[in-house]
């Protein structure tokens, strides 16, 4: 908080000084950090293969845009696609909660109605985002960073070394510049 705006209020005798700390302490954890720099290398536009389940495995393609929001503690995916024939258009939120000290991602799409949320750890070696659903459930999602312009989504339902599947693997290659030099 600036020194003018901190003098402001402290001379106001309106403030409650706990609501002024609790504030301080609230933009002091809100400040973007090094998961969020991690997120934000992912920003880009990325073209994905993907196989789906389905009794079978269905391929199909998506383009995928991403970038960073509201100062860069949110990383937004948006997923355009057609699987089947059906047109698919599916949204992303990454984060990291300071607080809490856990990658977070909500999904949703145009192939459902609700929302998805999922916690998620990185592993020791600083490339592995294994997420869980927040509300309880079987199902995990891995995102692997296999270099700066490939990651490896997986989703697998059931529990870990009993019945999981993998139901899903989405493979993400950055899209080369418009300007035909490189990345």
């Amino acid at each position: 908080m600036d020194t003018s705006r901190k003098t402001a209020l402290a001379t106001d005798s309106r403030i409650d000084p706990q609501a002024e700390r609790f504030m301080e302490e609230t933009v002091s954890h809100s400040q973007p950090s090094s998961p969020h720099a991690l997120l934000a290398s992912w920003a880009g536009t990325w073209k994905v293969r993907t196989r789906n389940w389905m009794g079978t495995w269905v391929e199909s393609t998506a383009t995928v845009k991403m970038r960073m929001t509201l100062g860069g503690r949110y990383l937004e995916e948006t997923y355009t696609s057609t699987v089947l024939g059906h047109s698919f258009e599916g949204r992303t939120i990454f984060g990291y909660d300071n607080t809490q000290d856990v990658f977070v991602m909500m999904t949703y799409g145009s192939m459902g109605t609700g929302l998805t949320l999922r916690e998620g750890t990185l592993d020791a070696s600083g490339r592995v985002i294994t997420f869980r659903n927040a509300t309880g459930g079987s199902e995990r999602v891995e995102i692997r960073m296999e270099g700066p312009h490939e990651l490896v989504a997986e989703m697998f339902d059931g529990e870990p070394g009993h019945d999981e599947v993998k139901v899903v693997e989405a493979r993400y290659t950055r899209a080369r510049s418009v300007w035909g030099r490189g990345f």
